[in-house]
């Protein structure tokens, strides 16, 4: 077969191909974002001393 010839998808792979891909990017976003933790609203002491110490304060 000719490399240059590409198989071309049958009819109902390509959405199901789509649809993997975007629950795929879903589930790594979910994952990367939950090992963020915290609750968005508290600061540990440490990172509040650290912000404090190289850009002068928490505030925004």
């Amino acid at each position: 077969m000719d490399s240059r010839i590409q198989e071309q998808p049958l009819p109902g792979q390509r959405p199901q191909r789509e649809e993997l891909a975007a629950a795929n990017s879903m589930l790594l976003r979910e994952l990367y974002f939950g090992c963020l933790g915290g609750d968005g609203n508290a600061m540990t002491p440490a990172m509040a001393l650290a912000l404090d110490a190289n850009f002068g304060s928490v505030a925004r």
